[in-house]
């Protein structure tokens, strides 16, 4: 048997099948096809506030942490799942500890591809 494994992916969407050719030349049907993502590049990730540094204090503890990612991207706030409005924009509310929080922002696409941030912001009573 002779198989061809050699196949140059295009970036994006990617839609592979196999055909099976016996020794007298009879041929199988084609298979399902396979789908693939070929994607290089990692998600865009921005973070409109809280800006790194800012602190709070008071009555403020409850914040809402507000940015945009690529729409076909997953997005982690301290490992907790985000909800993503259809063009990538997101919203998570995020209670603060006394002194200094860590924020750990991951931006996730179907391809594998991730993009990290860290903000640390601070709260005081």
């Amino acid at each position: 048997a002779q198989i061809i494994s050699d196949i140059e992916l295009k970036e994006g969407d990617n839609s592979i099948s196999a055909i099976a050719t016996g020794i007298n030349g009879k041929k199988s049907s084609e298979a399902e096809p396979l789908k693939i993502l070929y994607k290089k590049t990692a998600p865009n990730l921005e973070v409109e506030t809280p800006k790194d540094g800012d602190s709070f204090s008071g009555d403020k503890k409850d914040i809402v942490l507000k940015g945009k990612t690529d729409s076909d991207a997953k997005v982690y706030i301290n490992d907790r799942v985000v909800i993503l409005g259809s063009d990538g924009h997101f919203e998570f509310n995020y209670s603060l500890s006394d002194g200094e929080n860590i924020l750990k922002i991951l931006a996730l696409d179907a391809a594998g591809n991730k993009k990290e941030m860290e903000i640390k912001v601070k709260y005081s009573p």
